[in-house]
């Protein structure tokens, strides 16, 4: 296990000791992302199934718990006890950025009666399974089931999140909120758009400084992108307005600390980076799928870019697996598994914002399409010329190059 990831006799470290040899664990994730690889293709609700089943096989072989969790576990119980989200009893300082995940695990702790570190643990797991789920939710919305299967695999079988799921911090949930999110903006779905956009905003500090850099962009997004930017300010608001009155900063003070007065520098910045991007090297097939589409992407490129930039100009983070660079991560993911099905026929998008992140297969495939059209089952078709005038049963996804085509002569 990496630097910094405790094991030791505590209830809470030993939590998942019990289910057995984690390489044991490993060896079941490596036949469960393989089988779904095989079946992507041919059955991809079997392969999605497959990358949650693995996600969580993958946490308990990571089984990780980082010393930092302990922090939070503390303001947790603090919380619980009725002495307020406090380090020590009666000193105001919010000396970790949890924000609403501490508060989760302060009710898990009061309803179940176990320890904050036990219902973190189990809380995180619980995010990272719904996080694979998501980014298949997300990966059909751009290209269709085939795409849903790609985007869980490779977000399933990357180090990051198995990392991260088992250890009690809000790293999964973030990624959760931040992959609910994309869902809702891309499939118009309202009332998980206003749920999303109050995750991001509570969960971590730099959802704030995401929706900032969206706001200039608001006359180009789609209406549910709309509701979840408007909701991720407005709860920031609300969070900075409690914050400041009960600790007398609007954002925690940890934050301004790694941000600011200890910073790293560029140099450590870099490093950071470049280690992630290492790990995560199957998703650079993503960048030229993104680059044809940065135009119509940038509400989402522009935000994404500056908080990777100001993480890098800080210095990153000392914990591996670059979770500071989650909502980057969360691009690359989707856009590589929109990558690896680009020629797929793909179903139309049904919110404005979706259409720039769709391949354009359906208008290359000339008017060959399957029994379910454009908008049907994610599936390959062989090229054939083009179709006659109206054969396309959905022209605002096929485009008017090929619902305007003559027959041949």
């Amino acid at each position: 296990m990496p630097a910094g990831w405790e094991h030791h006799a505590a209830p809470a470290a030993t939590l998942l000791d019990g289910l057995g040899s984690p390489l044991a664990w490993w060896g079941i994730s490596a036949v469960l992302i393989a089988a779904g690889i095989v079946q992507r293709r041919r059955r991809p609700g079997l392969a999605v199934s497959l990358a949650v089943a693995a996600s969580l096989t993958l946490a308990v072989a990571a089984n990780g718990l980082v010393d930092d969790a302990y922090i939070q576990f503390r303001y947790a119980a603090n919380l619980a006890a009725g002495r307020g989200p406090v380090f020590n009893a009666g000193e105001r300082i919010e000396g970790a950025s949890g924000g609403l995940w501490i508060a989760l695990l302060a009710l898990g702790s009061a309803v179940t009666g176990c320890e904050p570190a036990v219902a973190g643990r189990i809380l995180s797991l619980a995010a990272a399974v719904l996080a694979t789920a998501a980014a298949a939710v997300v990966g059909g919305a751009i290209g269709g089931r085939e795409s849903a299967a790609a985007s869980a695999l490779l977000w399933a079988a990357l180090p990051t999140p198995a990392l991260y799921a088992a250890t009690g911090l809000e790293t999964a949930a973030f990624a959760l909120a931040l992959w609910a999110l994309a869902a809702a903006a891309l499939s118009d779905r309202r009332s998980l758009a206003v749920a999303a956009g109050a995750l991001v905003a509570t969960l971590r500090p730099e959802g704030i400084l995401l929706g900032a850099c969206a706001l200039p962009f608001w006359g180009r997004l789609g209406r549910a992108a709309r509701i979840a930017l408007g909701s991720l300010l407005a709860y920031f608001v609300l969070t900075a307005g409690a914050r400041l009155l009960y600790y007398g900063l609007p954002v925690p003070r940890s934050a301004l600390v790694k941000g600011v007065t200890a910073a790293a520098g560029i140099g450590p910045g870099l490093a950071y980076l470049g280690q992630a991007l290492i790990e995560w090297w199957p998703l650079l097939l993503a960048a030229p799928w993104i680059a044809r589409r940065h135009r119509a992407a940038l509400p989402v490129l522009c935000p994404i870019g500056a908080w990777t930039i100001l993480v890098v100009s800080r210095g990153g983070d000392w914990m591996p697996g670059g979770r500071y660079l989650l909502p980057l991560l969360v691009l690359l993911v989707a856009g590589a598994g929109a990558a690896l099905t680009e020629g797929a026929v793909e179903r139309p998008s049904r919110s404005p914002v979706g259409a720039p992140w769709r391949s354009t297969a359906c208008s290359r495939a000339g008017g060959s399409r399957s029994a379910h059209g454009c908008g049907g089952r994610s599936r390959r078709t062989p090229r054939s010329p083009p179709a006659r005038r109206g054969r396309c049963r959905t022209p605002r996804a096929c485009g008017p190059s090929t619902c305007s085509a003559s027959a041949p002569t």
